[in-house]
C-alpha cells in the first residue's frame, strides 16, 4: 500500500517515513445491479418484474381483480342444474373429459388482434402485465427474445369456455411497440364472445395505461 500522505510504498499500521496510519484495503465488494432509470424503455421481462415501481404497479392492478368466484366453483354451484341436460353427466366431468379430447380432434376457435401502442416497448409489457393481472388471468410462460416477449396466461375455465390460453407477443419498436394477441379456446366451435371481449379489454387497458 502508499502512503496518503508522503507516497511511501510500504506495509504495517504506520508509514515508515512520516508515521501516518495507514488503512489497509477492505475486502471487495460487489456492486449492487441498479435497476434502469427508465423502465419504460426496459425489453427485458425480468429487469421489468425486478423494478420497485413496476412492483407497486403490479400490486395495484391486483387488488383491481378483486375477489371472484372462480370457473370451477361455478361449474359445481351450477352442477346439479345442469347435470339433468348432460345425461346426468357433471359438467365439471364435460370440461375435465371431454374438451381434451375434442381439442386433439382439432376442435377450437379464437381470436387473434394486432396494434401498434403510441408507448415505448417497457412501458407496452408492464401494461400488458397489469392488464392480464387486473383481468385474473396467471401467467404460465414468458419468453424473452431480444426485442421484446411473449406472453403466455391461461382463461380460466367458466360456463362460456371450458380452458383456454391467452397469448401476447410485443415487440420494440423504438418509441412504438407492436402488440400481438390471439387466444386460443380449446374443445368448443364457439365462445359466445368470450375472446372478444377479452381482446378488447387488454387493449383498451394498454392504450389508457399511465405509470
Amino acid at each position: 500500500m502508499f502512503c496518503p500522505e508522503c507516497g511511501t510504498k510500504g506495509g504495517g499500521k504506520f508509514c515508515v517515513e512520516c508515521g501516518t496510519k495507514l488503512s489497509p484495503p477492505g475486502p471487495a465488494t460487489a456492486q449492487a445491479v441498479e435497476p434502469p432509470a427508465d423502465w419504460s424503455r426496459e425489453a427485458r421481462h425480468d429487469r421489468l418484474i425486478a423494478h420497485p415501481e413496476v412492483q407497486a404497479l403490479l400490486k395495484d392492478a391486483a387488488k383491481q381483480s378483486g375477489s371472484r368466484v372462480s370457473g370451477e366453483q361455478l361449474i359445481k354451484f351450477y352442477d346439479k342444474h345442469l347435470a339433468k341436460f348432460n345425461y346426468g353427466i357433471a359438467v365439471g366431468d364435460v370440461a375435465s373429459i371431454a374438451a381434451p379430447l375434442l381439442t386433439r380432434l382439432g376442435i377450437k376457435t379464437g381470436k387473434t388482434r394486432s396494434e401498434v401502442v403510441s408507448a415505448p416497448i417497457g412501458h407496452a409489457t408492464v401494461a400488458t402485465l397489469c392488464s392480464l393481472t387486473a383481468l385474473g388471468l396467471e401467467m404460465k410462460e414468458v419468453e424473452q427474445a431480444s426485442d421484446g416477449c411473449v406472453i403466455e396466461a391461461a382463461i380460466p375455465p367458466d360456463l362460456l369456455v371450458y380452458q383456454g390460453t391467452l397469448v401476447v407477443t410485443l415487440t420494440d419498436l423504438g418509441d412504438r411497440s407492436q402488440v400481438d394477441a390471439a387466444t386460443k379456446i380449446g374443445g368448443q366451435y364457439f365462445d359466445w364472445g368470450k375472446s372478444s371481449r377479452l381482446l378488447d379489454r387488454l387493449f383498451t387497458d394498454i392504450r389508457a395505461f399511465r405509470a
